[in-house]
């Protein structure tokens, strides 16, 4: 190895340990999931027909949708109706077009924003932090053509981030020059998914993120975590659908699988469309028996507009008290 191989391998380490760890973990690039029929169903959307935002939880789905469709999701926590409409816990989320063979989506994955004070010895040390990041996604989902009964997806996505992080230390009267980083991020991501039918049983296998990476140039580039959904459902006319569906992130960190189980009930109002109920359960396998998650919906379809809301309660086990977070989604038919 000669010395010029040296120097150079010598200023890449340095290079590599002075850059910062990354601000966002891999929980945050999940997101807040999208479609307010498939949340009220804890997940279970192996039965979800006619409802573009299913191109989310698998691209293979695409061949259950009958006519395009436009959707538009919108996500709030309680407690916060003074946050802005495009940032925090309360957003638009998700927009999708989708027809059968193709979609198109954007998703808000992330949006956050703080400011700290903490003390370092005699001095104190503020720090603005604000960050986001977006989805843009190309869904393709295709019918077998020996096997109709059968399709194949795949989702590309490309990531866009942002980071503005200004740090200041006050030293007495004095405040130091302040330390800024403000960049832009790119990444990607690919999902694939199988979808199929037998009879009254629907199933489907996802993979989510199976290969995806976000790279920044003054912090760590973050690598996606790969997130496995396998789902079925019995769909029988006049009959309730029961579906069910477990879930599983992979990588160091990640808790174990989650299991879900949902019903869901559709009634007609001849000249008047038609009106669903949903319910569903999830729990983490191994978790503590009160944490535990429970979704209920509600939906109403008249002409080419079809309506759902969505509540999810999560069991705060600290304050043992019950907190909801509330999905709505509005989808057009354009034919």
């Amino acid at each position: 190895m000669n010395r010029n191989t040296v120097v150079i391998l010598a200023a890449l380490a340095i290079w590599a340990a002075a850059l910062n760890a990354s601000v966002i973990d891999w929980q945050s690039y999940q997101g807040p999931m999208v479609g307010a029929r498939a949340l009220s169903l804890s997940g279970c959307v192996a039965g979800i027909d006619n409802d573009p935002s299913v191109i989310y939880w698998n691209p293979a789905q695409l061949s259950a949708l009958r006519w395009p469709m436009f959707i538009v999701n919108y996500t709030h926590s309680s407690g916060l109706l003074s946050d802005p409409l495009f940032s925090g816990p309360k957003r638009i989320n998700y927009l999708a077009l989708a027809a059968k063979g193709m979609g198109l989506s954007w998703r808000s994955i992330v949006r956050h924003a703080e400011e700290t004070v903490a003390l370092q010895g005699a001095d104190s040390v503020s720090n603005y932090l604000r960050y986001g990041v977006d989805e843009f996604a190309v869904v393709f989902g295709q019918n077998d053509e020996y096997n109709p009964n059968t399709a194949m997806g795949l989702t590309a996505k490309i990531l866009w981030g942002r980071m503005l992080e200004i740090t200041q230390t006050q030293s007495g009267a004095l405040w130091t020059k302040a330390r800024t980083i403000d960049e832009n991020s790119v990444g990607y991501g690919i999902d694939i998914g199988f979808y199929g039918n037998y009879e009254k049983l629907k199933f489907g296998v996802s993979g989510q993120n199976i290969v995806g990476k976000v790279y920044w140039k003054k912090v760590e580039d973050d690598k996606l975590k790969p997130k496995l959904w396998l789902g079925g459902a019995i769909v029988a006319d006049k009959l309730p659908k029961i579906s069910g569906a477990i879930e599983k992130y992979l990588g160091s960190g990640t808790p174990p699988f989650r299991y879900s189980l949902a019903g869901e009930y559709k009634y007609a109002l001849p000249g008047y469309g038609a009106v669903s109920g949903r319910l569903g359960y999830s729990r983490i396998y191994k978790a503590a028996k009160e944490d535990y998650v429970w979704t209920g919906g509600v939906g109403y379809l008249y002409k080419k507009f079809l309506i759902d809301g969505a509540v999810v309660n999560t069991l705060d086990l600290a304050t043992n008290r019950w907190q909801q977070s509330f999905v709505g989604a509005v989808s057009l038919y354009l034919e």
